[in-house]
């Protein structure tokens, strides 16, 4: 090949890569902004300020130890407003959104490293790996971590980045020993005191009441214990009812109040607001107390009851009683509020209406989870027959679809886990099956693994062959995920058998599929070749095409590493006709990138470079950076080999750009070859 021809084929790669550019550096900020109403404080926010400011050899961790509803979730979100201009990083995660079930660091890890710009399939499965990975990438980075709903020591110690400009903040209620040990600095959050609470019940229900009753509201202030949580909700009471009195709302939390803990301080506020729900509005609070979890999309709450308007005006009650905080997409109940909703509906109703309640609420979830899915992909092969429910939904592009997944997947998490104790089977796989496409494309391992064997299991309680092929073949994925290859490849087996059982031709050419995985991943490349080609006739008995197409490309890549060349041409331009028709620019791109490494390795660098050329192009229309870069790094090897350091250094400055933010292995050697270049 020329070297003038070789120019201008790259040359027209880099104007592909115009719109695929990955900026280095970029700051990220993904913290809530505050609260508009917050009330002092101010002391702890300067003692944070002073030592995010303060000279250091390594990062700083601040715990916040506080009592429940003492507004520390509040708090982190002050403080990051407070700090930003010292910042150029922000990531957030709350353990409190796991709805009642462990969050492994590495799931939190994982999902840190995406929001510093990794793609899914850059970041490894391990801890270790992970956390290596993390460090790498905060190195002398301006990066604030808040961490909120800490339980124990390690949720913290495995996320602190080791930059010296790093500046880490945990809350919540856990034994700070191990921190302090290692330099941490401990600020306690107590209740406000008498002259702020004031300030906050004023802000809500107006400085005129309180004035008039200053010493019935010092009362209601010292019966909430200074908890911002139990004075917005008494402030709720007082302003959703012009006509009560302080005086007789502080009596009536007094009677209320029993002795004990500090959160069962809160009982008496709790109770006073309850006694003064309609009945429609009380009854949706025991059902919420019922419900799994303490985050529930809109739908599934409203699916509860019968009556959509009641349920929609019980709703507005509970949000005015301060008893509910809407979120996006749906409401959230503070953890207070569902203990105490939780024991009104075991007093108040029958076992069979609590789990009837559930039931519908189950059930609501696995409808609005099919509609997602098929929002991201309708065409995928399913085993559940929920059509899913558009009415309840909104999912105008595929990107809605997955962005509700990442909202509420913890919650869904928990529903599965409540599902299963309930023994509700076919809703616990069901459920399971419509998170697919999310967990295909994001890094929360420990959470899929754990929803994938509650299917399992829960397939197998059914009898249900077909959903327990699937569902195995689900794990085994996560399986090799996590590099349990022993796992993966029992799981796949097991699955095969199930499959063959059946009469469905669909379901066992996928089975073949996930199976030729397993062999590939594991270099067993002769018995990878025959899955694939088993799982390419299946699919085309049953009229699929796109599957044939997949499969072939899958059959193509193997054979050019058994050393097959033309077979694997023969496959891939197979593959590349087929899928024409069906606008998947992914698959597109990935076939094309294929066909490049046979090419490549035949020394056909003229056809390869252009096939590079159709991929980056296909990746484009994606505005994908995580395809281009296997066609960018093929790219800039063949321009080394032809000698071409010009050409080479604009491929490796444009994977240098794709690639994810700085740390990873793959960016050092790029960093390094440029250097070398220069």
């Amino acid at each position: 090949m020329h070297d003038d021809e070789l120019k201008r084929v790259f040359g027209e790669s880099g104007r592909v890569l115009e719109d695929l550019s990955f900026r280095d550096h970029v700051a990220v900020w993904a913290v809530e902004a505050p609260a508009s109403l917050f009330i002092d404080r101010t002391d702890l926010v300067h003692d944070v300020t002073q030592l995010a400011e303060s000279e250091r050899s390594g990062p700083v961790v601040v715990a916040i130890d506080g009592l429940p509803g003492s507004g520390k979730s509040a708090l982190l979100r002050k403080c990051a407003a407070e700090l930003r201009n010292l910042f150029e990083i922000a990531i957030h995660f709350d353990y409190g959104d796991a709805a009642g079930g462990p969050v492994s660091p590495s799931d939190v890890l994982g999902a840190f490293l995406q929001d510093l710009g990794f793609s899914e399939g850059s970041i490894p499965s391990d801890l270790r790996s992970r956390r290596s990975r993390f460090l790498s990438a905060t190195t002398r980075r301006r990066i604030l971590v808040l961490l909120d709903g800490v339980t124990e020591a390690a949720q913290v110690t495995q996320l602190t980045p080791n930059s010296p400009h790093a500046l880490v903040i945990a809350a919540g209620e856990f034994p700070v020993e191990a921190l302090l040990a290692d330099g941490a600095h401990l600020r306690k959050l107590g209740g406000l005191n008498t002259e702020h609470g004031l300030a906050l019940l004023s802000a809500v229900i107006g400085e005129g009441r309180v004035v008039a009753e200053s010493e019935a509201a010092a009362r209601i202030v010292e019966i909430c214990a200074g908890l911002p949580l139990g004075l917005h909700v008494s402030a709720g009471r007082l302003s959703s009812r012009s006509d009560l009195t302080l005086d007789r709302l502080a009596a009536e939390m007094t009677e209320l109040r029993p002795a004990g803990e500090a959160w069962h301080e809160l009982t008496g506020v709790f109770s006073s607001v309850y006694r003064s729900l309609d009945d429609n509005t009380a009854d949706l609070f025991h059902a919420l107390g019922a419900a799994p979890g303490t985050r529930w999309p809109t739908a599934t709450i409203v699916a509860m009851f019968d009556v959509r308007e009641a349920a929609e005006a019980a709703l507005r009650g509970l949000v005015r009683a301060n008893l509910l905080q809407p979120v996006s997409g749906g409401y959230v109940m503070p953890e207070l509020a569902s203990r105490y909703a939780a024991d009104r509906a075991e007093a108040t109703d029958p076992q069979s209406l609590r789990d009837e309640r559930r039931t519908r609420m189950i059930r609501a979830l696995v409808a609005l989870s099919a509609e997602a899915d098929r929002g991201i992909n309708r065409n995928r092969l399913r085993i559940s027959t929920v059509q899913g429910a558009a009415a309840m939904s909104d999912f105008a592009t595929p990107m809605d679809a997955m962005d509700w997944f990442s909202a509420w997947h913890s919650s869904i998490l928990q529903v599965i886990r409540e599902a299963a104790a309930q023994g509700l089977d076919q809703e616990v796989w069901q459920l399971f099956e419509a998170t697919w496409p999310f967990h295909t494309s994001r890094t929360f391992h420990q959470e899929w693994l754990e929803g994938a064997s509650h299917a399992v299991e829960a397939a197998q309680r059914c009898e249900d062959r077909s959903a327990e092929a699937r569902m195995r073949c689900f794990r085994s994925r996560v399986w090799m995920e996590l590099g349990e290859f022993g796992n993966a490849t029992a799981d796949i087996e097991a699955a095969a058998v199930l499959a063959d059982q059946t009469d469905n031709l669909t379901l066992r050419a996928s089975v073949a599929d996930f199976q030729g995985h397993v062999y590939l991943r594991q270099g067993q490349h002769a018995e990878a070749l025959a899955s694939f080609t088993l799982s390419e006739i299946r699919h085309e008995q049953v009229g699929d095409q796109r599957g044939v197409a997949l499969q072939a490309q899958f059959r193509g890549r193997v054979l050019g590493r058994l050393g097959q060349p033309d077979e694997a041409l023969a496959a891939l331009d197979r593959a590349a006709v087929v899928i024409e028709s069906f606008d998947d620019h992914r698959a597109q791109s990935r076939i094309l990138y294929s066909r490049a490494e046979v090419l490549y390795g035949v020394q056909r660098q003229e056809q390869a470079v252009q096939s590079l050329n159709d991929a980056l192009v296909q990746a484009g229309l994606l505005g994908s950076t995580d395809l281009a870069i296997p066609p960018l790094t093929l790219l800039a090897r063949i321009a080394r080999d032809a000698g071409d350091p010009a050409t080479e250094r604009t491929c490796l400055q444009r994977l240098l750009e794709a690639l994810p933010d700085a740390g990873s292995p793959e960016r050092v050697v790029v960093e390094e070859r440029l250097a070398d270049l220069r």
